[in-house]
């Protein structure tokens, strides 16, 4: 027995015709010679019926010949078969999925079959394309290397020369050419940008393909895309797109990798590093305030943090001379190289001499973004500076108590006096000023040497608690159909802060001032109000109502539904509401009347009794 190995080539020295040729040569082995005519042939027992049946003359008495002598014997054995084999058997070194076999490695096919007869010969085999060979024996194994495609056609033949009848082998796809990916992003993929970033991919499985599997998409490390083909349903090609919205860290790129697999076990992956960056760069300074007044050099420092790439950073310090002219007295700047990675820049800045500076702090990131930070400050060594109006610039406060002693208040170097004035008047340090309304503080102070200083704040005085309207509705109130609640503050500075509809928590903008919201599903509604404003003052308010569906009585008529409204300066949505509404308060007018009626006749009668004792 002899095997096959390597590519499906055919045996160079054993063909289907040498196999027919040597099958002949052996029956004319067992062919036997001629034996020569004797004088005398005997006629034996063994010979055909056509032999015995050509004698048909009457039995006569035989005469006794003489024994022949024997001048050559031979005895020749041989078998008969006309049985073919069993059809070739093909097993394989790979699974078989729906029929087929798809791999990407060599498959190591064999072949085998059995004759009860003669006994097996030899399996000959054949492609679609016409490559064949042979397998000497009941037996043997072919190897077919990666770029085959198709099925193997065997047949047995065995010593007699019968042939099985022929057999086909699963279908075979040998290949081991991985996908090709394609991945695409709008603009340079090394580049830095602001907005999301669009991705589209393409997955091609080109020449001898078993048809790809699985597309998977993943963008920052979360699966983006997964589609998944049936085996057999030969898709070579696909195609996808993913946004990526992810914010670098660090400096670092957001990986986006793609993964392709076909059915023949070819995998092949393919990434890309993208760059988000959707903030920009901050800017802090430490020891300076914009609209600083010191009274002593300032020390401070101006820090520049970017998270991810910093294009350029700078730093300009003006010292204003007079009017509006002013004169550079620092400049720093900074330009890095692309992808540094995370930047922290830190500058100092020392103003020792009097006078008013400018600071101006600008950064830029390679996506764009743009910072700036504009400081002025006044240095005044001679001036008194006053400190905490500033804190009060602005504000909402339930009432107004200024506490700060004189050398909290105004520091100097000299001795000096100062005043406080509410809304232009003299205000005593400690007392409680309560009524609501804007108020304007001022505090003035004047040192030895004549140099005056002045700080201002306007605030607001607010103790009252927002005022929540709520409009179309009843507490209580019993609706059919439909109800529509609208809820309001309409106060300065007032806002709505939380609204639970049956203990649902609405979604407000901030600052919101009005709410409305319809209601059609029966059931019962509790609504919870909670405003505040922006002293801290805080109100509460609970509506409670039920909605029915809409009953109709006979006659087609619906049964009317009146509506009362808790705000009687507003007018009413429908005229029906009106309507119902004033038929209820018509008892009440009338009872109202009546009241005026009866305290008129007393009072005249009351006059006429004074009048009386007056006269007399």
């Amino acid at each position: 027995q002899a095997q096959q190995q390597g590519a499906l080539q055919p045996d160079p020295g054993q063909t289907e015709e040498s196999l027919q040729n040597h099958i002949a040569d052996e029956s004319k082995e067992y062919s036997a010679p001629v034996r020569p005519e004797a004088p005398d042939p005997v006629v034996k027992a063994d010979l055909s019926e056509d032999a015995a049946s050509e004698d048909n003359t009457p039995e006569k008495k035989p005469m006794q010949p003489a024994e022949p002598e024997i001048v050559f014997e031979k005895e020749i054995c041989f078998r008969i078969d006309t049985k073919k084999p069993q059809k070739v058997h093909f097993s394989y070194n790979r699974a078989i999925l729906e029929g087929s076999i798809l791999t990407n490695e060599p498959v190591e096919l064999t072949l085998k079959s059995t004759d009860e007869g003669s006994g097996m010969e030899a399996i000959c085999y054949k492609t679609g394309d016409g490559t064949a060979g042979v397998l000497t024996g009941d037996s043997g194994s072919i190897v077919l290397n990666p770029g085959f495609r198709g099925q193997i056609e065997a047949y047995a033949v065995d010593k007699a020369g019968n042939q099985s009848e022929p057999e086909l082998s699963a279908m075979l796809l040998c290949e081991n050419q991985s996908p090709e990916i394609q991945i695409e992003t709008e603009g340079s993929p090394d580049a830095w940008r602001s907005d999301p970033l669009r991705v589209h991919v393409k997955v091609t499985d080109p020449g001898l393909s078993a048809g790809i599997q699985c597309l998977k998409c993943y963008a920052g490390g979360e699966i983006a895309v997964h589609r998944e083909n049936e085996a057999q349903t030969g898709i070579t090609s696909m195609e996808d797109g993913f946004t990526v919205d992810i914010a670098s860290e660090g400096g670092k790129g957001i990986p986006v990798v793609v993964e392709a697999l076909d059915w023949a076990g070819n995998f092949h992956s393919d990434s890309r590093l993208v760059y988000i960056d959707k903030a920009a760069p901050v800017i802090q300074s430490e020891g300076i305030h914009d609209r600083m007044i010191a009274g002593e050099p300032v020390k401070g420092k101006m820090r520049i943090r970017e998270e991810n790439d910093l294009a350029s950073a700078g730093m300009k310090v003006w010292k204003v001379t007079s009017g509006k002219k002013r004169e550079v007295i620092e400049e720093k700047k900074k330009e890095t190289e692309p992808f540094s990675g995370a930047q922290d820049i830190e500058w100092d800045i020392a103003l020792e001499e009097d006078g008013t500076y400018d600071i101006r702090m600008t950064a830029k990131d390679r996506a764009g973004h743009e910072s700036r930070q504009d400081r002025r400050v006044i240095v005044d060594q001679t001036n008194p500076v006053i400190r905490y109006v500033d804190q009060m610039q602005g504000v909402y406060v339930p009432y107004f108590q200024w506490n700060y002693g004189k050398e909290e208040v105004v520091q100097d170097e000299t001795d000096y006096s100062y005043d406080i004035f509410l809304d232009g008047a003299f205000y005593t340090t400690g007392k409680k000023i309560t009524k609501e309304g804007m108020r304007m503080l001022q505090v003035r102070a004047v040192d030895a040497a004549g140099n005056e200083s002045t700080a201002e704040a306007v605030f607001q005085i607010d103790h009252t608690p927002p005022r929540i309207r709520v409009y179309d509705v009843e507490d209580g109130g019993l609706y059919e159909d439909m109800a529509a609640v609208s809820i309001s503050v309409d106060g300065k500075g007032e806002y709505l802060k939380e609204i639970m509809v049956n203990s649902e928590k609405m979604k407000l903008e901030a600052d919101c001032q009005i709410f409305t919201r319809s209601f059609q599903e029966p059931g019962d509604y509790q609504i919870q109000v909670r405003a505040e404003d922006l002293a801290g003052n805080q109100e509460q308010e609970q509506v409670t109502f039920r909605i029915e569906e809409q009953k109709q009585l006979s006659g087609g008529v619906l049964k009317p539904i009146t509506r009362i409204f808790r705000n009687v300066d507003r007018a009413p949505a429908r005229g029906t509401q009106l309507q119902d509404t004033e038929q209820e308060k018509s008892p009440a007018v009338l009872w109202l009347m009546l009241c005026f009626t009866m305290a008129g006749g007393a009072f005249l009668v009351r006059q006429k009794i004074w009048n009386r004792r007056w006269r007399s």
